[in-house]
């Protein structure tokens, strides 16, 4: 029974002897150039963001800009920023269709402050919120996904005042919803 079991062994190596290492045989990562839209409602209320995306393996970077869709609780104008996000995928299912994520995601609003007088023109309203979270990415196509996030929080206020000479500082918990669809382009770099 033991040279039995000596001979498949030596058979065995003998037959995965010619085989290639399994690491040799993993390609080189490639890069994906994407494209996302994503609606979001957060501590500043409810926004629009539009970004570039780089995807490698399983970390994606996306920048853009951002434009609240809701007014402020405080008179002002020019809600404007940005919006970046860094995403770690998992994968849930053999073909990938269905992707699970972790990600940090920060926004930023720029407001001119109210100012009937005329006199703040070189003073804003910035608020910054940076989140962590996660998510799920469906995929529709092999170009088209949606996604969704859940991220939960702080923001940092900084609320420019007439009266004084500094700004007003606020902190806070913050909690993010976000509901998007990403485009990768189908080169890869």
């Amino acid at each position: 029974m033991k040279t039995i079991g000596l001979y498949l062994l030596l058979g065995m190596l003998g037959i995965f002897a010619g085989q290639p290492i399994a690491w040799a045989q993993v390609p080189a990562p490639k890069i994906q150039v994407g494209s996302s839209l994503s609606t979001s409602l957060s501590y500043t209320g409810l926004g629009v963001s539009a970004g570039l995306s780089v995807k490698r393996n399983n970390l994606a970077l996306t920048v853009g800009p951002r434009f609240l869709l809701t007014d402020s609780y405080r008179l002002a104008s020019g809600p404007w920023g940005g919006a970046a996000a860094f995403y770690y995928y998992t994968s849930f299912s053999a073909n990938q269709r269905l992707q699970g994520f972790a990600n940090i995601d920060y926004q930023n609003s720029f407001q001119r402050p109210y100012c009937p007088t005329g006199d703040c023109s070189d003073k804003r309203n910035i608020t910054h919120e940076i989140s962590l979270g996660y998510g799920l990415q469906y995929s529709l196509s092999a170009r088209l996904a949606i996604f969704n996030a859940i991220n939960v929080g702080l923001y940092h206020e900084s609320v420019s005042s007439r009266f004084r000479d500094d700004n007003l500082q606020v902190q806070g918990l913050n909690m993010l919803v976000k509901l998007g669809l990403a485009y990768h382009f189908g080169n890869e770099i």
